[in-house]
């Protein structure tokens, strides 16, 4: 991160690292948010400013070229942040992912009604990948948001990754055998014939949850997720993402965007131009041009949000 900051000091207003407070209301645990502020332009010009997150192992240095590059284009301030679970917060202070996301967003927009170069009244909020889950969650509770981006829209990753588990072992897991399940999960992580992937995102959810049980992990996991009755205390409205070509998660955003209703614009990134893949990965442009010309439209009071398929 040295060299990151040392790079982000040399632009035209060097980015802020800020370190705010915060507690895990349920646990009653103190933590902390580490953000970084990138400031739009000079002068304490009250600007629309976008929030942003990734999810399940991205940091927040890499939002600054995945989004933050395209909205500070735009005249917007950006933030992004992380919380437990997520790598310096999971690193540093041992905090593995909660489902009251609200306990890490709430802090950050109480910071944000504290600069005189924020416009309070135009701030969205964008999670990405896994913050796609964490947004929403996020802005159930709180209201000062005028926007939510799901780049890409899910609502249950524990779902699709058991679909793609073996009957028996899914047999296994619900029938709560943590011991037989964990067993046979361990195995499969250190044999190397399994796929690469497949260990991978058993790895990193265990430590990304903070526990050393794949049973856990996975339970864990499906508490984070959205429902209807979730969303319907979502009352902006909300961007829902999708890749054509995303393997792990495709329909779950469709499904998103279903339970919103009228407060959801969703739009299908297609293969065809580059842009189907999970997140919009390699196609950081497309998604920008898409995603922030309907944030721009919230922001000046101007664009419908419909429940269709939109393809530029």
């Amino acid at each position: 991160m040295s060299f990151f900051d040392k790079a982000t000091a040399l632009l035209d207003i060097p980015a802020q690292r800020i370190n705010i407070s915060a507690t895990d209301t349920i646990k009653g645990q103190n933590f902390t948010v580490p953000v970084i502020f990138y400031k739009a332009a000079a002068g304490n010009e009250k600007r629309p400013t976008l929030v942003v997150s990734s999810g399940y192992d991205g940091s927040q240095e890499d939002l600054y070229f995945a989004v933050g590059t395209r909205a500070l284009e735009r005249g917007w301030n950006f933030l992004s942040y992380e919380g437990p679970g997520q790598p310096t917060v999971r690193r540093y202070q041992d905090l593995g992912f909660i489902p009251n996301w609200w306990d890490v967003v709430t802090p950050v927009v109480d910071y944000l009604e504290t600069r005189d170069d924020v416009d309070t009244k135009k701030l969205a909020l964008e999670g990405v990948s896994f913050g796609g889950i964490l947004a929403p969650r996020a802005a159930t509770r709180e209201k000062r948001f005028v926007a939510v981006l799901a780049i890409d829209g899910l609502y249950n990753i524990e779902t699709s990754l058991l679909a793609q588990f073996p009957t028996a072992l899914v047999d296994i897991f619900k029938a709560g055998n943590k011991t037989e399940f964990d067993t046979f999960m361990a195995a499969a992580a250190s044999n190397s014939s399994y796929p690469s992937s497949f260990r991978w995102v058993v790895d990193q959810g265990r430590w990304s949850f903070n526990t050393n049980s794949t049973f856990d992990w996975l339970t864990q996991l499906g508490q984070v997720n959205l429902t209807k009755d979730l969303l319907d205390e979502v009352q902006v409205p909300v961007f829902v993402g999708e890749g054509q070509d995303d393997t792990n998660f495709y329909g779950q955003g469709k499904v998103v965007a279903d339970w919103l209703g009228d407060r959801a614009y969703y739009h299908l990134f297609m293969n065809d131009i580059g842009a189907g893949e999970h997140s919009q990965v390699g196609a950081e442009a497309e998604l920008a041009h898409v995603s922030f010309d309907w944030l721009g439209g919230i922001f000046d009071g101007l664009a419908k949000t419909d429940n269709g398929t939109i393809n530029l």
